[in-house]
């Protein structure tokens, strides 16, 4: 039941996917979670809330996944005040966040123009003794490209150096060169591509893009040849 509820979800039928819930007799946390993580994902979050409390009803209690998709679901729909007082109701129903739930506030805050926040959100993690992991940084340094704050970009990237983050992941790479360039500091977004460990086309389309915000043509020219 819990793979057709998920099949119907990505096959963008949310109507059969609940048609499939609905007609399941036993529900348990997995099918309850599947049918909340399509509407998340939809950010259908009134649908989403609806099931929450329903499944409480229904005696059954939410765990951390569900919490993340609730937040997630007022997230993708734009409630960013809803989902932080959820976030803070997570942790008073006794659920501890996961490295998931710190990230999801964190991109959700970016992805709505709450970029300040969301680097407070990386600070509040780690004071919580949580490791942020590639997808945290790569939020964070997104965050920081969108503040045009040098400052905190260059602390992200020590972070990224002494942890050996590095040779993780193209996308570190390729934000590392993002947000240098739109912090104001080409010549250390150069220097981040050509140290380059992955030849792979989004940092090669990141240094071309930081040349065009620079109006350096030849370069950006002779980098799409090369």
């Amino acid at each position: 039941a819990s793979t057709a509820v998920d099949m119907y979800a990505k096959c963008g039928s949310i109507v059969d996917a609940k048609k499939v819930f609905d007609s399941t007799v036993q529900k348990d946390l997995i099918l309850w979670n599947t049918l909340l993580a399509a509407y998340a994902e939809s950010g259908l979050s009134g649908e989403a809330l609806r099931l929450f409390y329903e499944m409480q009803l229904e005696s059954v209690p939410p765990n951390v996944i569900t919490w993340n998709l609730i937040i997630l679901s007022l997230l993708r729909n734009g409630q960013v005040d809803e989902a932080k007082e959820m976030f803070l109701q997570m942790q008073s129903s006794g659920i501890v966040p996961t490295i998931v739930s710190w990230t999801t506030m964190m991109n959700g805050l970016v992805q709505n123009g709450c970029s300040e926040e969301a680097i407070h959100y990386l600070r509040k993690m780690q004071e919580y003794g949580m490791r942020p992991n590639v997808f945290s940084i790569t939020v964070a340094l997104s965050a920081c490209a969108n503040l045009a704050s040098l400052h905190f970009g260059r602390s992200v990237h020590g972070y990224i150096i002494r942890n050996r983050l590095h040779s993780s992941s193209v996308s570190i790479e390729t934000s590392l060169v993002d947000m240098y360039a739109k912090c104001g500091d080409i010549s250390k977004a150069e220097k981040v591509f050509r140290r380059k460990l992955f030849s792979e086309l989004p940092l090669y389309n990141a240094m071309i893009s930081a040349y065009a915000l620079y109006g350096n043509v030849e370069e950006a020219m002779a980098l799409y040849r090369s």
